[in-house]
């Protein structure tokens, strides 16, 4: 726990010092993340984080949970157009598809 807690507020801190702005969300690595992750998180002062199958429900959503989508190197313009739009959650969703 102290050292997840040090890599958390550690990284926040190194990459406002050095590119001299601030830092408001996180990315969990690989996406996973537990409820003491999302504590720390928040302790250390982001505003957000993003995890992969994080959901929203009927325009509400955990901060510290929020959905990430996934962009692939063969994924080609058109499949980035449609991620960057939003759309992607509703098409997998009516496709009965996750990735």
């Amino acid at each position: 726990a102290e050292q997840a807690e040090s890599e958390i507020a550690g990284s926040k801190r190194d990459l406002e010092q050095r590119f001299g702005f601030d830092i408001y969300a996180f990315a969990y690595p690989n996406g996973e993340y537990t409820e003491r992750d999302a504590q720390l998180v928040r302790k250390a002062g982001y505003s957000c984080a993003l995890a992969v199958g994080g959901r929203t429900d009927n325009g509400s959503a955990d901060l510290y949970a929020l959905p990430r989508i996934t962009v692939d190197d063969h994924d080609g313009v058109d499949e980035l157009v449609v991620k960057a739009s939003g759309v992607w959650p509703w098409l997998e969703r009516v496709s009965g598809r996750r990735r």
